[in-house]
């Protein structure tokens, strides 16, 4: 499919996901990490069933356009489902994008049920699934996918980075399957360095968007053409206000917005205009926290804090997908929290916890998603938190304060045999030729005879 003779698998399980969505049958949840090649579970089945189509649902319009993109790179026919479709049907493919909104409706069932009576339908995947469960209060047209899966009966694909494990039995029943695969990837993601500044000296909203600014300030004379970098806030109203602080401080329009209540041609818009690098800053919501494909972010900031902890892995998940370092920064006001109530407590505590934790955050973020963590002192390589960091540099002054020490000590040592030696040498001196017993019991005549001649 790629043409290139050493293309490899980048990890087992993605190997494994592959394998079984080439088998059928039973449905498939694959947790694959970000930049882990989720996109290749069903792009190379579908390059291999060159006379059949895959639907793809996705729930981020922002990655319509992108997918389908990356699909003709590889050769494989795309289309992406418009409503223009329910009338003349689209063309065939091998692959068919659907964003939820239109795969809820009824027009799109029916499609897909003329598919599936043709033989022609071999999989349905859903892009981002933990959306289901994490979005579905805000956004009703979630509620209403598991009537469309299961309006016809092929295997059921689900793709994401981030799904807790605790998680995975409310989507299999949210979804109505009832066999199915788990595969899970863990990933540590050692190219970023997670960071909190709590900014307990804030007393108001434009004081963090100050904050946000100044760290901006100190970053982007770093940047090469092709770096980005992404900020995620809360609201919509709090990112249009901070877009606009900013680029008023900057003195140019440096930053773009983007939030789920824009249209989506002008999403599209702002977001290819970001990628292209007319701007290089993008303040947006949630909206743009998943799938997201640029290779370069080398920032990633949350004004004030994310809305959950699998947001939290998602937005910072954007960043340093190239491999190369990167810094996820959440700038902290504690007073923000009297403005973010209407976020549920259980999804609201655990990133405040984080937030204020002592412990390695890359642990914590592991053990969340994972029910297992792996702390930055114990990679290999990669990049370390502000915890460990600390930690580290605590260490590294206790141990250069002990070699300090050490050589002090051994100075002392040093200085005390050179005194002892030369005492011994004036009194080797100072005894030749005279009485040694004489001269230890301090008797003045020792000077007038030898040893052997004492009396």
């Amino acid at each position: 499919m790629y043409d290139d003779p050493d293309a490899r698998f980048r990890s087992e399980e993605q190997a494994q996901a592959v394998q079984i969505a080439l088998q059928g049958g039973q449905d498939l949840l694959a947790i694959l990490p970000t930049g882990g090649g989720k996109s290749l579970v069903f792009q190379l089945p579908a390059w291999v069933e060159k006379d059949q189509t895959t639907v793809v649902i996705i729930p981020f319009v922002a990655l319509l356009e992108e997918m389908e993109d990356h699909c003709k790179e590889l050769n494989l026919s795309c289309h992406i489902w418009r409503v223009s479709d329910a009338m003349y049907g689209p063309p065939k493919t091998q692959i068919v994008l659907a964003a939820v909104e239109h795969a809820v409706t009824s027009e799109f069932q029916q499609f897909l049920i003329q598919l599936e009576s043709t033989d022609v339908l071999t999989r349905l995947v859903l892009d981002e699934c933990h959306v289901v469960l994490t979005h579905r209060d805000f956004r009703g047209v979630l509620r209403r996918l598991s009537s469309v899966i299961r309006c016809v009966c092929v295997q059921l694909i689900l793709l994401t980075a981030t799904l807790p494990v605790e998680m995975e039995e409310s989507l299999r029943i949210n979804l109505g399957c009832e066999r199915w695969h788990v595969i899970r990837k863990r990933a540590e993601r050692p190219e970023i360095k997670y960071r909190v500044e709590i900014l307990s000296e804030a007393r108001s909203r434009r004081d963090l968007n100050r904050e946000v600014g100044k760290l901006l300030r100190s970053k982007l004379p770093d940047f090469k053409d092709d770096d980005r970098v992404i900020i995620y806030c809360l609201q919509k109203d709090w990112a249009e206000d901070l877009a606009r602080y900013l680029n008023d401080k900057f003195g140019e329009e440096l930053c773009g917005i983007y939030h789920a209540k824009m249209d989506i041609s002008e999403r599209r818009k702002i977001y290819e205009r970001w990628k292209e690098g007319g701007i290089s800053i993008m303040v947006a919501t949630s909206a743009l926290g998943a799938g997201i494909d640029h290779p370069k972010v080398r920032l990633v900031i949350h004004h004030g804090h994310a809305g959950s902890m699998i947001d939290l892995c998602q937005e910072t998940g954007r960043a340093g997908r190239d491999g190369n370092p990167a810094e996820a920064v959440t700038l902290f006001w504690p007073e923000i929290t009297r403005f973010t109530d209407w976020i549920k407590e259980e999804e609201r505590e655990p990133v405040l916890q984080w937030i204020r934790s002592e412990g390695c955050r890359r642990t914590t973020m592991g053990m969340y998603l994972h029910g297992i963590g792996r702390d930055c002192l114990s990679m290999a390589k990669g990049e370390h938190c502000d915890h460990c960091e600390q930690a580290l540099q605590s260490h590294e002054i206790r141990a250069m304060n002990q070699r300090r020490n050490n050589v002090e000590r051994g100075l002392t040592l040093v200085a005390k045999e050179v005194r002892e030696g030369r005492d011994l040498k004036e009194m080797i001196w100072e005894l030749k030729g005279r009485c040694t017993l004489c001269w230890v019991h301090r008797r003045e005549e020792f000077d007038r005879h030898q040893l052997e001649k004492c009396r």
